[in-house]
């Protein structure tokens, strides 16, 4: 076999595996959007760039999807606002929520190491996690899914949707652990300073 054979069939696993996740996505009435295959800067962070010019209207039928994932392996971007939203924390935030959430909500985490958290929209984040480096994804955003690549690797499920029955957590118990990490987080840094 040829290495533009074997090329060509590694990318068409690729392609079959984005639109079978992204069909799995509407299946279960999360919408997506096809986003471009480039490199987002620090700033963008896979979230809402890159997404395709010509989508106006994130997808929620399994035809669309096909037809957007028929020739090319766009990443698959979570349309966020109406039926869910996605809360991205810093590594470690994310971490310590984790471990107080365990398999309670669907849970990814980027190439960036950011970690996502798919939780109810209408609600607002909490401004001292916004401080802290933690974004609440709402109307108008999209965020890459797995198993959307980069150079730098894939984003995947730590817990997958599959497990909590594709229910997003409610916004404000994700928060309220976020915030209980950050207080217990800042606390420990306030006795480790006292020992130096």
């Amino acid at each position: 076999m040829s290495a533009l054979t074997m090329r060509r069939a590694r990318e068409r696993r690729r392609l079959s595996r984005l639109r079978e996740a992204a069909a799995r996505y509407v299946g279960n009435g999360w919408p997506i959007v096809p986003i471009r295959d480039v490199e987002p800067t620090e700033q963008t962070a896979w979230v809402g760039y890159g997404a395709l010019d010509e989508v106006r209207v994130p997808a929620i039928d399994t035809p669309t999807v096909a037809a957007w994932w028929s020739h090319v392996p766009y990443r698959v971007g979570l349309a966020t606002g109406c039926s869910v939203n996605v809360v991205s924390a810093p590594s470690a935030l994310g971490a310590a929520a984790h471990r107080i959430l365990e398999m309670s909500t669907a849970t990814a985490i980027t190439p960036a190491d950011r970690w996502l958290f798919i939780v109810t929209p209408y609600v607002q984040l909490p401004h001292r996690l916004f401080a802290a480096g933690v974004r609440q994804h709402s109307s108008g955003e999209w965020v890459a899914m797995p198993p959307s690549p980069s150079p730098k690797g894939s984003t995947y499920w730590l817990v997958d949707p599959r497990v909590v029955r594709w229910q997003p957590m409610r916004a404000e118990v994700v928060h309220a652990v976020l915030l209980n990490a950050l207080l217990v987080s800042s606390t420990r840094g306030v006795r480790a300073a006292a020992w130096l």
